[in-house]
């Protein structure tokens, strides 16, 4: 099971179990104890209503998939690991401290290149981490905003295979590369814009390298 934030599964809302939906409101009662934080924080921190909140932490509502991303993405776990592990009995396991490259969107070119040496580090969990190459890219601008707002931090598997649906740095005829959102159609790679806003149908390109696949989204306090 890879360690993402998004693109996890195709669940929708109305597949959620009444098993689901309360280990998903155990597992965030959970989270928040252990983060310090309440619903009013929760709320601040996601952009949900508080009324939402309140009604998944306490099994009383079946989120849809973008709330439960938010969810995870906020407590930096997958949304499969808040709906489907015991998080308080050691769930979410096979997880290590992995320290790597952080970049600024400034330089990715510089560094994909192999020309740009990243000066600091980021240190996070990843699951599986053995053998793999990762690296950091921090957002502080607004250009992949909603979706990714400025201060956050995006971890790239560079060894990951990609899947469907998943969003990935590319590079398309070697240009700087740019996050994309993946469309797998047989042999064929289709990439379409991340942003919300922009709903443009998947395109085929002849010249088009993925660098990386996003396996988790951290939001921070702010940019840099």
């Amino acid at each position: 099971m890879k360690n993402k934030v998004i693109a996890i599964s195709k669940q929708n809302s109305d597949s959620m179990s009444s098993g689901s939906i309360a280990n998903t409101a155990k597992n965030i009662q959970h989270l928040m104890r252990i983060k310090g934080v309440d619903a009013e924080d929760l709320r601040k921190a996601t952009g949900l209503g508080i009324a939402t909140v309140n009604s998944i932490r306490r099994g009383e509502a079946n989120p849809t998939l973008s709330t439960l991303e938010v969810i995870a993405q906020f407590f930096q776990v997958s949304v499969s690991e808040l709906v489907e592990e015991n998080l308080s009995q050691g769930g979410a396991k096979n997880k290590s401290i992995k320290t790597m490259p952080l970049v600024n969107l400034k330089d990715l070119k510089k560094f994909v290149d192999e020309k740009f040496a990243a000066s600091e580090q980021y240190s996070t969990d990843i699951q599986d981490s053995r053998n793999k190459s990762y690296f950091a890219v921090l957002v502080n601008n607004d250009t992949l905003s909603p979706q990714f707002p400025s201060g956050t931090v995006l971890v790239i598997g560079q060894d990951e295979e990609p899947c469907d649906g998943d969003f990935v740095l590319v590079q398309i005829n070697s240009n700087t590369p740019c996050f994309r959102k993946l469309f797998i159609e047989g042999d064929h790679f289709l990439f379409s814009s991340i942003l919300f806003q922009q709903d443009a149908a998947p395109s085929l390109y002849k010249d088009a390298k993925i660098v990386g696949v996003i396996l988790k989204s951290i939001k921070t306090i702010s940019g840099r």
